[in-house]
């Protein structure tokens, strides 16, 4: 959602695990301008890290995208233990960049 030129919002609900208490998930996002993070070894591969692994967040912007471009995002969940997954995917594309204008 809150898709501009340069940055996305992305929104998920939180992950559950039977060994790791929900607040201490950690969550990643990758993105690629290409579909080629569907799994969580192309996610790995492939997708451009946004940040890094962060506990207990249901939501990040991110930003430095280029205008009028398509992108694929996938949020990475990994739990106490280390077992990760690939937990969810959107899809998106950037708007238009402003118009430089001056009064």
């Amino acid at each position: 959602s809150d898709l501009t030129h340069n940055s996305v919002k992305l929104t998920w609900t939180a992950a559950t695990d039977p060994g790791t208490l929900a607040e201490n998930l950690q969550y990643k996002v990758v993105y690629s301008t290409s579909n080629n993070i569907t799994t969580l070894s192309d996610a790995e591969t492939n997708g451009t890290a946004f940040g890094s692994w962060t506990p207990n967040i249901t939501t990040a912007t991110v930003t430095g995208l280029t205008a009028s471009t398509d992108y694929y995002f996938n949020v990475l969940v990994k739990d106490e233990a280390g077992n990760m997954a690939l937990y969810s995917s959107a899809t998106g594309k950037t708007t238009a960049a402003p118009s430089g204008g001056g009064g």
